[in-house]
């Protein structure tokens, strides 16, 4: 794929093999080439062969998903040559587990050979939510199941099959989500909160030198209290 210049520093007339009759000669394919050069001392001549390095294949394949925790092999596949990955690796081949644009370098020499991959790393579906929901009565509460992937699929036991659900009355739940690496369920309790009379008692003077404890009445467990 390129041009090979064949130079003698010998003083005389010269005659090449491919018809040249200068003291450089430029060949472009592999082959034996044969040098005669005659001057007042006599003729000389000499032969060299020329070898054509090839070109390497330089083929990661198709960008990839792959599932959190499992791990994918890229391979060179050009052992006769040097090859340096993007991340630094001089390896035939190396094992990728994030996400990320991946490129392998083979010199055969000559000049390099590139080739990129995509690896898009899926995660487990893996739902938050409180074991118990609370919500206010005529106020429904909207439910996020958690987005892993576009491959993500819903299944809310009321029915719902989007990413977000609402509620509105008490009693168990669930939900299921699934993507092309696994599945998760996760059951929740809808609880009602009712409309309560907070109380800090009356108002009281005391002594600088003595202590007061105030009892707040009409606050149930779970509830978010913050103090003036």
């Amino acid at each position: 794929g390129g041009n090979v210049n064949l130079i003698t520093t010998v003083n005389g007339t010269y005659n090449w093999s491919n018809g040249s009759s200068n003291q450089t000669t430029s060949v472009t394919a592999a082959g034996t080439y044969t040098l005669q050069v005659t001057n007042n001392c006599g003729t000389l001549s000499d032969t060299v062969v020329v070898v054509e390095v090839p070109e390497p294949t330089v083929n990661l394949g198709p960008d990839t998903t792959i599932c959190a925790g499992n791990g994918l092999t890229l391979n060179a596949n050009n052992p006769q040559w040097p090859v340096l990955w993007s991340n630094g690796s001089s390896s035939q081949s190396i094992t990728v587990t994030q996400s990320g644009t991946y490129w392998l370098r083979v010199d055969n020499g000559c000049k390099y050979f590139y080739d990129t991959v995509n690896v898009t790393v899926t995660p487990l579906p893996a739902i938050s939510l409180n074991d118990t929901v609370r919500y206010c009565p005529g106020s429904p509460v909207t439910l996020d199941a958690g987005n892993f992937g576009p491959t993500t699929t819903y299944a809310w036991s009321n029915g719902g099959t989007g990413q977000f659900q609402s509620f509105g009355s008490p009693g168990p739940q669930s939900v299921i989500v699934t993507n092309a690496c696994a599945s998760d369920t996760f059951n929740f309790y809808l609880l009602a909160d009712s409309v309560r009379n907070i109380s800090l008692g009356p108002d009281t003077v005391f002594s600088c030198d003595a202590q007061y404890i105030i009892n707040l009445s009409g606050v149930n467990a779970g509830d978010s209290i913050v103090w003036s």
